[in-house]
């Protein structure tokens, strides 16, 4: 649920992503990546995004990405233009931050909208701020927490009504990496922060 509603209130209500737009996802093999991807390409928008392995990369292909890039092994600005996007993206979730900041703005679209929902690679980065005005681009941010239950009844409300038809039909369902007995949760804890999985871990009460 809580993934859902990150999606959901993320891409379609703070960025109003629309069916044949294209969309930049960050972090594409974590719980909300994978749902991301999946709900995008259920709305008819065309994904993109960015994973740390081949093999994740190669994943997210499959699961419905147009491309995936490996960031530790290629820069996401220069595959995108080389692929002609440059200045093509019309949004961006971001959870990375630092030098991706910049890098966000170079590839967005005039009119394009960039969400952050964290900043794992760092809050602070040197910008050139100028593309903003010329591309007239919108610059946003959130977190579930701070948001009000009235807030959270309407996301609930949107996704019953336009998301869950593709969950029930099995378009979109979440990806499991592994389970784990509620007894291990701490070795699911350090599995987790390896970096080694995709999609969600699951505790089995």
């Amino acid at each position: 649920p809580e993934a859902l509603l990150t999606v959901w209130h993320n891409l379609f209500q703070r960025c109003q992503l629309q069916p044949g737009e294209r969309a930049l996802i960050h972090g594409g093999a974590s719980g909300i990546g994978t749902l991301g991807i999946t709900i995008c390409k259920a709305f008819g928008v065309e994904v993109y995004t960015t994973a740390g392995s081949e093999e994740k990369c190669r994943a997210l292909e499959v699961l419905g990405a147009k491309r995936a890039i490996n960031y530790h092994t290629e820069d996401f600005e220069q595959v995108l233009a080389e692929l002609g996007l440059k200045d093509r993206i019309n949004v961006i979730l971001d959870i990375a931050g630092g030098d991706f900041i910049q890098k966000n703005i170079n590839v967005a679209a005039p009119e394009g909208r960039i969400v952050y929902i964290s900043f794992i690679r760092g809050a602070r980065a040197e910008v050139n701020f100028g593309p903003l005005l010329m591309k007239r681009l919108v610059l946003t941010g959130s977190t579930l927490r701070a948001q009000s239950f009235a807030q959270k009844a309407v996301m609930v409300r949107e996704i019953l009504e336009r998301v869950y038809p593709h969950l029930e039909s099995g378009v979109v369902k979440p990806v499991v990496d592994r389970i784990f007995p509620l007894e291990e949760a701490e070795q699911a804890q350090a599995y987790m922060q390896s970096g080694q999985h995709m999609g969600k871990i699951i505790l089995q009460m």
